[in-house]
This record gives C-alpha cells, structure tokens and sequence, in this order.
C-alpha cells in the first residue's frame, strides 16, 4: 500500500464535510494532490481567505464577512418581519428564492441528542429583545419536516411568547418534504411554503 501523510491528512479533513463519505474524500484529496502545484495553491489561498473572512453577525448570528451583516444593514429590509431558520445553509435557500424581504435570526443548528445540540447551544436567548428592539409584527418560523426541527420551532415559539409583544407566530406550510433539509428543497417548493404560511396561526404549529 502507498499512501502519503499530507493526502491522508486532507482525506481526513475532507470527510468532515456533510455529504462526502470516506472514500470520496480520498478520491478528491487524491485528485488534489495531482493537481499543478499553481492550482494547489489557488485552493489553499481560497481556504485561507475564507478563515480569515468569515466571522458571525453580531446581530441575526449568520455568517458573514462584516457585522452587522449586509442583510442587517439593509435599510430597504422589512424590519417588521423576522424569519427564524436553523442554519445559514437555510438563509441562503430562502434567499435564493427571493421570496422574502424581511430580515433573519439564524439559530446555529436544531436540538438533537444525537449531534449532542441543546437548546443552550442555540441563539434562541437574543431572539425576545430583537423582536422588543426592532418592533416585530410577525416570526416567520423556518424549519425542515423533521422531529428535531419541529422540537427547535416549538423552542422558538415560546421564545417568541416570552416577548410579551403582540407578534403573529407564523410558519412554513407541511409542503415542504418530510425529512429532508429546508436548504435542500426547489426553489418553488420553497415559494409556496412560504406563501402557505398565510393561512397559519401560531396554535398550529405542532400540527406540522
């Protein structure tokens, strides 16, 4: 067997990435490796500047390369609006969409046993004074078709009643695939789930 430390060692970084299993980590470290060592470096440099840019929004918790982030700074954003979403995987699929104007609050992930996630390990304690502060009418709750998401969204819920403001609780319809990532799901998938939310009340969401 020949094998080289160095591939070995991005082979084992590479599988950290969701999705990509073993042996297409190998494959794709193997590939790295073979490369001109021009385009090595571009993929380093690439990497380098993504760690050295990135950081959290101090205000909604997505990640970006400013803060607050370019959404938070938007003044044309409908601040009345405030679209939970467990991930920044999940901002970006709304987005992508285009079919939302308002602005978000990322919880950093979903309560699970398994990936050893608790409510204290989500931005869910922030979530009451920024819909105090920024005068919220409606949360808009974002959330895959999973038992976690569903446990998450009722956390949410009443971090939302614990504003004691009069904000509408609203969320996205049970269009969306059952078990499958928000930030998977096809754009029109993601278009009238959101436009279904209209027809929900804030009593409803264990119902999903």
């Amino acid at each position: 067997m020949y094998a080289l430390p160095s591939v070995e060692l991005l082979a084992q970084g590479l599988a950290q990435i969701p999705g990509i299993g073993q042996k297409t980590a190998e494959r794709f470290a193997l590939e790295v490796a073979a490369m001109a060592p021009a385009k090595r470096q571009a993929i380093v440099r690439a990497f380098e500047e993504l760690e050295n840019r990135l950081i959290a929004c101090d205000e909604c918790h997505t990640l970006a390369e400013s803060s607050p982030c370019p959404l938070c700074r938007n003044t044309s954003r409908n601040r009345r609006q405030l679209c939970v979403v467990e991930t920044f995987h999940d901002l970006v699929a709304i987005e992508n969409a285009g079919v939302y104007e308002g602005l978000y609050h990322v919880l950093g992930g979903k309560v699970s046993p398994v990936a050893h996630c608790s409510p204290q390990d989500l931005f869910l304690q922030t979530l009451p004074q920024r819909i105090r502060e920024l005068g919220v009418a409606e949360v808009i709750i974002a959330a895959s078709h999973t038992p976690e998401s569903r446990i998450t969204m009722e956390l949410v819920k009443r971090s939302v009643l614990s504003a004691k403001t009069n904000t509408q609780v609203t969320f996205f319809s049970s269009l969306l695939p059952v078990g499958a990532p928000l930030s998977i799901c096809a754009v029109d998938i993601l278009k009238k789930a959101f436009h279904a939310r209209k027809n929900a009340i804030d009593d409803q969401l264990n119902a999903m």
